[in-house]
């Protein structure tokens, strides 16, 4: 009996990176530490062989939050526009949903006036 050959996948995908070849994602697991199912993920989401395996740096994220329009000034998101004036950006958030300008959400402008209904004293 000859030598039987190592077992491949049939679906098995080629990862090419820059520690070399890799016959597949199990391979490659194998070589870097990095777990099987990672790597796939990583892959499938548009990373190159080299991030996906710990070799690069991850890519950058876009920030995918709303922008907002704050004394003329364009923020990426609520949150920057929070830490730019040093609020906590839970409260920012809670006082543009109360349809509060956000000058006013950041304390540029004065608070909106209370409102107060007859049905908070009844009992």
């Amino acid at each position: 009996m000859g030598a039987s050959k190592k077992r491949t996948a049939p679906n098995a995908r080629v990862v090419e990176s820059s520690k070399g070849i890799f016959p597949s994602f199990r391979a490659a697991s194998k070589a870097t530490g990095v777990e099987e199912g990672t790597i796939q993920s990583r892959i499938e989401k548009g990373w190159t062989a080299d991030q996906a395996l710990g070799i690069e740096a991850p890519p950058k994220i876009e920030p995918r939050g709303k922008e907002v329009v704050c004394a003329g000034v364009k923020y990426k998101s609520v949150p920057s526009l929070a830490r730019a004036f040093g609020f906590n950006n839970i409260r920012v958030y809670k006082r543009l949903a109360r349809n509060w300008p956000p000058e006013q959400a950041v304390g540029l402008e004065p608070a909106p006036p209370c409102r107060i209904t007859k049905t908070a004293f009844a009992g």
